[in-house]
């Protein structure tokens, strides 16, 4: 099959132009294979961090349009614990996607006085 060009077409052949394909109405890349699967993320994922400690708790945002995180302050803890309802207001502000907690552990990777603290930490969150 023979494509008709119009009189004003150029048939000069060009070095950054592929061949003409009449046949298709879009082309592809190679350098861009189709997916097989692509999930299905939010547009914009926010993560919040916490660094647990026995008087307060560190607390940070990241985001991934940013590629950056920052840090938002610290939650002192109460005389009787975790401040729940300091953390469920940061948590409220802004709706993360994840959250992360540190985990502390020694040099050699043994574990630290303070994991189970942050262990029961992580459990109060998923609460």
């Amino acid at each position: 099959m023979s494509l008709q060009l119009p009189s004003w077409f150029s048939t000069l052949p060009l070095k950054n132009a592929g061949t003409l394909r009449p046949d298709y109405w879009a082309s592809t890349s190679r350098a861009f294979p189709r997916m097989p699967v692509t999930p299905d993320l939010p547009l914009h994922r926010t993560i919040l961090a916490f660094d647990f400690g026995r008087r307060r708790i560190g607390v940070a945002v990241g985001q991934d349009v940013t590629g950056s995180a920052s840090p938002l302050g610290v939650v002192a803890n109460r005389a009787d614990g975790v401040d729940h309802a300091a953390i469920a207001a940061l948590i409220k502000e802004w709706c993360p996607t994840g959250i992360v907690v540190g985990m502390p552990s020694h040099a050699d990777g043994s574990r630290s006085e303070m994991q189970e603290p942050v262990e029961a930490f992580i459990e109060e969150l998923r609460r």
